[in-house]
């Protein structure tokens, strides 16, 4: 998809102005979902649970990332049937961030989920895949997530939801870092300072300090180009590798 579109309002905006995941509680139904199930795969039950939009933002959005390093680890110890359950797990949370989007960004989740879920069978009975087959695919699934993160935070900023939209900033940052780890890039200079801009300023907009529509919308746009940016390599990557 054209990324750049994205930030057409945020430059007329401008001009005018690791990852362990923690032990959690049991998840309760939400009385008021707005999102599709999680799947029971994640949560371990026989039926699946229903969340709110904001919630899962706030305290899961960084799942995906932590089923994604379990599976990395499983590989690392020759336990292919348990990595792709991992990998599994990753995908049911991409079906909430799907429903999340539209557009490209929706597409770009669906068909990242789909080649994860492919990837789980492919790795069942096999004995030879290693961390670096991996690694491009799991840093596409992690971009495609930052991509929408970031953009749910323009939309949620524009219309002056600010805390909303510094958890969706928060999480576009955190999930461009772990894309660019799966691609031994998190630490080059200008993704690096995306990644501690966009949670700086997130912590602004959470904690309802004053902040300035020209501070807020640079980090949007500097974050948004970064994961374009990434996006665009991780393209090349398949180029070269197919």
């Amino acid at each position: 998809m054209n990324s750049r579109s994205l930030w057409l309002p945020l430059v007329a905006l401008w001009i005018v102005g690791s990852a362990a995941a923690q032990e959690r509680k049991p998840l309760e139904p939400n009385p008021r979902p707005t999102l599709p199930e999680i799947d029971p795969i994640v949560t371990g039950s026989e039926e699946g649970v229903y969340v709110d939009d904001a919630w899962w933002t706030k305290e899961l959005s960084d799942e995906p990332q932590a089923k994604l390093v379990d599976a990395a680890k499983r590989l690392e110890e020759n336990r292919p049937e348990k990595a792709a359950k991992d990998i599994r797990k990753a995908a049911a949370h991409m079906k909430i961030a799907a429903a999340r989007s539209e557009g490209g960004m929706q597409e770009a989740i669906q068909a990242s989920r789909r080649e994860l879920l492919a990837l789980a069978r492919e790795l069942e009975g096999r004995r030879d895949v290693t961390v670096a087959d991996v690694e491009v695919p799991f840093a596409r699934a992690l971009q495609a997530l930052a991509e929408q993160h970031v953009h749910k935070a323009e939309v949620q900023f524009l219309a002056g939801k600010n805390e909303k939209a510094g958890y969706d900033l928060r999480a576009a940052g955190v999930d461009l870092d772990h894309a660019a780890s799966w691609l031994h890039a998190n630490t080059e200079p200008r993704i690096a300072k995306a990644v501690q801009d966009a949670a700086s300023e997130a912590e602004l907009l959470i904690i309802g300090e004053p902040v300035g529509k020209e501070d807020v919308t640079r980090v949007l746009v500097q974050t948004g180009e970064e994961i374009a940016t990434l996006g665009n390599r991780i393209e090349k990557l398949d180029r070269h590798l197919g």
